[in-house]
């Protein structure tokens, strides 16, 4: 199950590499990533562009969520930037702008508070490395318990 979830996790990463994503660098504490969002640095409803556009001066259209992933050793190294997928022209000019932006994005449906199954488009920044290093870490801890 565990090499299946990582298969799928490597899959989806696009954009694989330590990054950089608005003054938010892969490898931040938690400490530090809630200094440049204004304290909001875990999974969070984005609503009217509150949190980007109060805090960073950013407002990034049909953003609803974003999620920041840290590692054990309290160490960024995942952001994914959920946006509600528009439709018609809209839907061509937001697919063209995520891939002229971000290079890429997954298409998937989200069920956003258990109830509304939404179409989205995931951006994912993942430092494969720092990704890595907490696999091994756990890797070790956790082979002699098989």
């Amino acid at each position: 199950m565990h090499k299946i979830f990582l298969l799928t996790l490597l899959t989806l990463s696009f954009n694989t590499f330590a990054f950089e994503w608005h003054g938010i660098k892969s490898g931040m504490s938690k400490e530090e990533v809630d200094a440049i969002t204004g304290g909001k640095s875990g999974w969070q409803d984005v609503g009217e562009g509150e949190i980007f556009n109060t805090t960073m001066g950013i407002n990034p259209p049909n953003l609803f969520t974003v999620d920041f992933s840290y590692t054990s050793d309290d160490k960024l190294w995942r952001i994914s930037l959920n946006f509600e997928k528009q439709s018609g022209a809209r839907s061509i000019a937001q697919t063209r702008a995520l891939n002229e932006l971000y290079g890429s994005y997954i298409e998937r449906s989200v069920n956003y508070y258990s109830s509304y199954s939404m179409p989205c488009l995931v951006v994912m920044f993942i430092d494969d490395e720092l990704f890595e290093q907490d696999a091994e870490k756990f890797y070790k801890e956790q082979i002699d318990l098989y």
